[in-house]
């Protein structure tokens, strides 16, 4: 393997490489670093940035298949999480409500990091007995959301959090793997692999006042969702 930061954990290796351009602000972005931090203890979660050998990947894969006490595999894409940008400042204000079309001064504070939330929507599955080899090698896209926006627009709500949440996004899901036969000390008869999406999350919180004066009112509070990458999870069927 190239130069690279490696951490073994749990028999899983965990491939990270840190953000270069992009360090959002601590204060505005709910300490990135920390969210960093919490990948590296992550024993299940595989960072790709695209140099990684098939061989380097089927450690992982293999690991998860066997390890007995592992029932989830995340891998995150590299490129999205790139995509994480530096917000513009603490606090985003306009001055024209989209819902209401009352001018009048809006911001958007509080914003907080939340942990990586596995989506409920199946993007892909695939089934087989022991000896077949399992294969999904296509990309499938996720839909990002904003719960809601208490009168503030998306692109200032994407400014606060320093992430895009409209849309969706694409994620890649590549796997190769062959049905053990056997698992938890029991044969196997069939498992099954779903892949659903990962998303970065973020909390936040709209605030209004008056155009000219007045004391600022909370709206309401809103949490902000964009995919990373791919949750797998096995079904197994034994004996």
């Amino acid at each position: 393997m190239k130069n690279k930061d490696k951490k073994i954990s749990f028999s899983l290796l965990v491939v990270l490489t840190l953000f270069g351009a992009f360090m959002p602000s601590v204060s505005a972005f709910g300490s990135v670093i920390g969210y960093l931090d919490e990948l590296y203890e992550k024993e299940n979660v595989l960072v790709i940035d695209g140099t990684e050998t098939v061989e380097e990947q089927e450690v992982l894969w293999k690991e998860w298949l066997t390890n007995d006490d592992i029932e989830e595999l995340i891998v995150l894409d590299q490129a999205l999480l790139d995509e994480i940008f530096n917000p513009v400042d603490d606090e985003i204000y306009e001055t024209s409500d989209i819902q209401s079309r009352i001018v009048r001064r809006l911001r958007i504070n509080n914003v907080t990091s939340l942990s990586n939330s596995t989506g409920s929507a199946i993007l892909a599955t695939t089934n087989g007995v022991p000896g077949q080899t399992l294969s999904m090698n296509f990309s499938r896209s996720a839909t990002n959301s904003i719960s809601a926006q208490f009168g503030a627009s998306v692109s200032a709500i994407e400014a606060a959090i320093g992430f895009v949440a409209s849309g969706t996004t694409s994620v890649s899901i590549n796997v190769n793997q062959t049905v053990p036969s056997r698992h938890n000390n029991r044969d196997v008869i069939r498992m099954t692999i779903n892949a659903r999406p990962i998303f970065r999350r973020s909390s936040f919180r709209v605030q209004t006042a008056p155009l000219i004066g007045g004391e600022w009112r909370t709206e309401g509070t809103g949490i902000a969702s964009r995919a990373i990458g791919v949750s797998f999870s096995n079904v197994w069927q034994l004996r």
